[in-house]
């Protein structure tokens, strides 16, 4: 992939589109980033990288950000697509008449959990255009620094509050899907250079028990068998028709394991927001 001819439109979510942007401008890209929300993002690459502040409702697909653009990455939450799918869908309409006289790729992802997003539509946009090679990549719990948000930051988070006692919303039977961030990175980006059609694909990682992942994060912080869990007994429910129409990506294997990316999350957290301690000062 030669990331320096044009130039790569980053949407999305800032702690995804920060590390995306931070890999790819390493190597060579120059890339725009946009964020629908309020956002902010490491301004260490400034000298490759220029932010766009529009409001989606604005946007004409004639702006020269997009016009510009031959790889495009869309990464944004479950809760805002499904806020905001229909302005995404014509976004997305305006940003394939834009580049009909080129040919562009386009990544979409979305959350594997459990949603009410039609990908049918977006499907059908992509295919509208022969010059584009548009693909949606399902995402399962991604975890790691930076990442604030999902069960084991939530968990740190409590146990940084209260280390006595931490309150899990989930079932301990649960089995999680979980991929370190880097890895979910490296999978996108390598995507670009397979890319032959229109397609769903799902990123697959670690399978896990619930229950396994907080004894593990205890037992990294020397709170095992000190530490009250209660578990709600929620299911975490996957989107079954994601699972039924996606193809797995099985040329790509995670190089993180769950244990070492746990301990490397563990290093990141307590660095970002203080150490957990055992017996913290009241």
């Amino acid at each position: 992939m030669h990331w320096n001819q044009r130039p790569t439109l980053v949407v999305g979510d800032e702690t995804l589109c920060s590390i995306l942007s931070r890999e790819i401008i390493n190597r060579g890209a120059y890339v725009y980033y946009w964020a629908p929300v309020k956002s902010r993002i490491d301004m260490a690459y400034s000298s490759r990288m220029q932010i766009v502040s529009r409001d989606i409702s604005t946007l004409t697909g004639s702006e020269r950000f997009i016009r510009r653009s031959s790889l495009i990455f869309y990464m944004l939450s479950s809760e805002y697509l499904e806020r905001n799918y229909e302005a995404t869908l014509e976004f997305i309409r305006k940003i394939t008449k834009s580049i009909a006289s080129r040919i562009a790729k386009i990544i979409v992802t979305i959350p594997m959990e459990e949603g009410k997003v039609d990908l049918s539509e977006l499907i059908e946009i992509f295919s509208e255009n022969t010059q584009i090679l548009g693909s949606i990549v399902a995402l399962p719990s991604i975890y790691g620094p930076k990442i604030s948000r999902g069960i084991i930051f939530e968990a740190l988070k409590q146990l940084k509050e209260d280390p006595c006692k931490i309150r899990v919303q989930a079932s301990p039977y649960s089995v999680e899907e979980f991929i370190y961030i880097n890895d979910a990175m490296t999978a996108i980006t390598k995507l670009l250079s397979r890319m032959k059609s229109v397609e769903i694909y799902r990123l697959t990682g670690d399978k896990v028990r619930v229950s396994s992942v907080i004894r593990r994060i205890l037992a990294i912080l020397g709170l095992d068998g000190f530490t009250q869990v209660t578990y709600t007994g929620k299911i975490l429910r996957k989107n079954r028709k994601i699972l039924e129409i996606a193809k797995e990506l099985e040329w790509f294997k995670p190089s993180m394991r769950i244990g070492e990316g746990l301990r490397r999350t563990i290093d990141w957290f307590e660095a970002t927001y203080g150490p957990i301690l055992v017996c913290p000062r009241r």
